[in-house]
């Protein structure tokens, strides 16, 4: 069928040989390298099998992805405890501060149970033991914070003022948590 079309074009029956022995070749290229199959008088396609390399690349995208999406989160956890502090700030100034209030930092402490002993150290006064029948839980400033519940237009307000995270404004106070 490809001989006759060219030999129509052409017209030159001379290079008829010619042309059926190149076609053979470009077949027998393309049967040697496992491009095309032949059953009897058919030729089928065989599309090339996708190489090890672009897998790889994929499992590398799948991972990259997996690892921007947790570094987001983390950005976004990190924004709300900066938009609890800032409101916990406001909320602060009209207070006025007793005298026995304990500043930041601190750490929480808390037991299940009931306490055995509390000692003060003679020699340093920083310095408190405490022995109970469990270990105890600590809790860091951000962990009470993140208890805190503070309006959250005042938030959004805060947010919208910072340009480089007022486009993420959604994401942070989505109500999937």
């Amino acid at each position: 069928m490809i001989i006759t079309e060219i030999s129509q074009a052409y017209g030159d029956m001379s290079g008829d040989k010619t042309t059926r022995r190149r076609v053979y070749d470009v077949l027998n290229v393309f049967l040697a390298s496992g491009i095309i199959t032949k059953e009897n008088k058919t030729i089928k396609y065989n599309p090339p099998p996708i190489p090890e390399a672009s897998k790889k690349v994929s499992e590398q995208d799948q991972e990259l992805l997996s690892v921007n999406s947790q570094k987001r989160q983390q950005i976004l956890n990190k924004i709300r405890l900066y938009l609890t502090y800032r409101s916990l700030l406001e909320r602060n100034r009209g207070i006025v501060k007793p005298e026995s209030a304990v500043n930041l930092p601190v750490i929480l402490v808390g037991f299940n149970t009931a306490i055995n002993e509390v000692s003060k150290s003679n020699d340093n006064e920083h310095t408190l033991e405490i022995r109970a029948a469990e270990n105890p839980t600590f809790f860091s400033p951000n962990d009470v914070f993140k208890t805190m519940v503070f309006p959250e237009e005042f938030q959004k307000e805060v947010l919208r003022e910072m340009p480089m995270f007022g486009k993420l404004e959604g994401d942070v106070f989505a109500k999937s948590e």
